[in-house]
This record gives C-alpha cells, sequence and structure tokens, in this order.
C-alpha cells in the first residue's frame, strides 16, 4: 500500500509542476507579446535622418559629375592612344617607302630626282608631325585623366566625411535608443523580479506553489531573456555574473534550510513530509506520512530511543543511523 501511495504522490507531483510549466508558458508568451507592441511603437532610425539634405544632394551631384568626368576622359584618351597607333603605323610605312626610294635612286645614279627627294622629305617630316601632334594630344588626355582623377577623389572624400558625421549621429542616437529601450525594460520587469523574489521567500511551499512556481520561473525567464541582452554593453557579462550571484543566493539559502532542518528534525516529526512537502501531524504515535506512506520516525538499532528516520545520529546515545527498519 505504501509503495503505491509513493507512486501516486510522485505522479501527483510530477503534474503539478507540469502545472507551474504550462503557467509559466502562458505568461512568457503573453508578455512577449505585450513587450513586441511595445517595441512597435519605437520609430527606426536611418542615415537620411542625420544628413543634411542639401549638402548630401550637392556632394552626391559633384560625386557623380566627377566620375561621369572621368569616363569621357578616359574615353577620349583611349581614343587619342589609338591615332598615336595609327600615326605610327603610318610614320613607319612612310620612312620605310623612303627609304626604298632612296634606294633605288641610288642605284639609278639620277641627278634629276632631287625636286622629288625633296617632296619626299617634306611629306615624310609631315608624317612625323602628325605623330608627334597625337602623342601631344595623348598627353594632354592623360594630364586631364590625372585631373579629373583628383577632382573626383575630392569628391568623395567631401562626401565621405558627411557621411561619417551622419553615421556617428547615427550611432549616438541609436545609443540612446537602446538605452531608453533598456530603461523601459527594467521599469517592467523589475517589479516582477522582486515579486518572484518575494514570493520564493514567503509562499514557494503554500498550497498553491505550482502557480508561484511557474511565476517564478516566468518572471526568471523575464529577467534573463527580455533585460539582460539588453543592456546596452557587456549583455554577456552582466547575464553570467546575475546567473552566478543568484545561482550563490540560492545554493546558500537551501544549504541553510537543509542544516536547519537537519538541526530541528532530531526529536520531532518534520513540519512537512520530505517525500511529498504536505503538512504532518506533530504526534508521537505517527510513524509514517498520512499522505505517500514515506516512514517518518524509526528506533535506534542500539539503544531503541525513538529518533526521526532522517536524522544521522541518535540524539540519546549518538550511534550511527542505520537502514530503515533497524
Amino acid at each position: 500500500m505504501g509503495q503505491l501511495l509513493r507512486l501516486t504522490n510522485t505522479w501527483v507531483q510530477a503534474a503539478l509542476w507540469l502545472v507551474a510549466a504550462v503557467f509559466a508558458a502562458f505568461l512568457i508568451g503573453l508578455g512577449g507579446k505585450l513587450l513586441d507592441k511595445l517595441w512597435e511603437a519605437e520609430r527606426p532610425l536611418t542615415l537620411q535622418q542625420f544628413s543634411d539634405p542639401t549638402r548630401s544632394s550637392n556632394a552626391q551631384h559633384q560625386l557623380h559629375l566627377a566620375e561621369a568626368r572621368v569616363q569621357s576622359v578616359r574615353m577620349h584618351l583611349e581614343q587619342a592612344r589609338h591615332k598615336l597607333g595609327v600615326a605610327k603605323t603610318n610614320t613607319t610605312l612612310a620612312r620605310q617607302n623612303f627609304d626604298l626610294w632612296l634606294a633605288s635612286r641610288d642605284a639609278a645614279a639620277r641627278p634629276d630626282q632631287e625636286s622629288e627627294l625633296l617632296i619626299r622629305t617634306s611629306e615624310l617630316d609631315q608624317v612625323r608631325a602628325a605623330e608627334q601632334a597625337t602623342l601631344a594630344a595623348v598627353r594632354a588626355q592623360e594630364q586631364a585623366l590625372l585631373q579629373a582623377i583628383e577632382q573626383r577623389d575630392q569628391a568623395s572624400r567631401h562626401w565621405s566625411s558627411l557621411e561619417r558625421a551622419a553615421l556617428a549621429a547615427l550611432e549616438q542616437a541609436r545609443w540612446h535608443q537602446q538605452m531608453q529601450a533598456f530603461l523601459y525594460r527594467l521599469a517592467i520587469t523589475a517589479p516582477l523580479v522582486l515579486l518572484a523574489c518575494w514570493l520564493f521567500i514567503k509562499k514557494r511551499g503554500s498550497h498553491w506553489w505550482p502557480f508561484i512556481w511557474g511565476y517564478i520561473f516566468f518572471a526568471a525567464f523575464t529577467f534573463f531573456v527580455e533585460l539582460v541582452p539588453h543592456v546596452p554593453a557587456y549583455s554577456g557579462y552582466v547575464r553570467y555574473i546575475v546567473g552566478i550571484v543568484i545561482t550563490v543566493l540560492v545554493g546558500r539559502f537551501a544549504i541553510l534550510s537543509l542544516q536547519a532542518g537537519d538541526a530541528a528534525g532530531a526529536g520531532s516529526a518534520p513540519a512537512a513530509c520530505p517525500a511529498c512537502a504536505r503538512p504532518t501531524a506533530q504526534s508521537e504515535e505517527q510513524d509514517y506520512c498520512p499522505h505517500c506512506g514515506t516512514r517518518l520516525f524509526n528506533s535506534c538499532g542500539k539503544c531503541k530511543t525513538r529518533k526521526t528516520a532522517f536524522a544521522r545520529f541518535c540524539t540519546a546515545c549518538g550511534t550511527p543511523s542505520v537502514a530503515d527498519g533497524a
């Protein structure tokens, strides 16, 4: 019978803990919806909000004009280089023709061709002059390209300076917005966490403990998920540090409670059954929990003094406790 009672109590305890978990899940869902609605009212920040429209428009226009001029000068430079190549080819051909004609003239030894020599020499000079003029045009276009690139770089630096100033203002505004959002979250979550701490200290063992623990789980989730990650800086460090502090405080509270229970339970029945956490009667004739059947009292194996089943030593003779039923 006692085994059946223990099994039933275990399932009841599991069901109650499930109720606590479900209650916490619904609270978390409701809190998430409320917070989402609150943050939807925040106005998103953009870079254009922190830029001077007139100066930005002028800077962009100048940058576009400078870029267009660079492309135009590059196109003219390519054309001039192509013309230079053609002029060099013409000069080479003209020089070859002149050399061939001059060789044939010397072979024939005809002095009447002096006038033709002058004409051909003049034509060759004209071809060379055309090549030099084309080369000068290429040099002029190269210089124009350098000037256009310099103007484009100046326009780009001016635009970058305006953009950096706008970005700095945007980052500052975002930091203020994050701080404001964090303060909103702190104002909402701080009362929830404080109430959870009070319930844990005062009411965690009450008749409505599943709902109390569910609310405690909800408050812990709200603190670590909805508040700590939104600290403007070092949120990860804050989360771990707060977790360490809370773990130490809860662990210390549990250790002190256990030590106090061991000291108080040496000669009297526990106020609540350790197995099912339900209250028990302070009676010398009650050796078993009426709710789950757990044995609360036994006798010392040496002096037969009645003692709590959870005491490590007999309070009358100091004999260590033995297995249940000694």
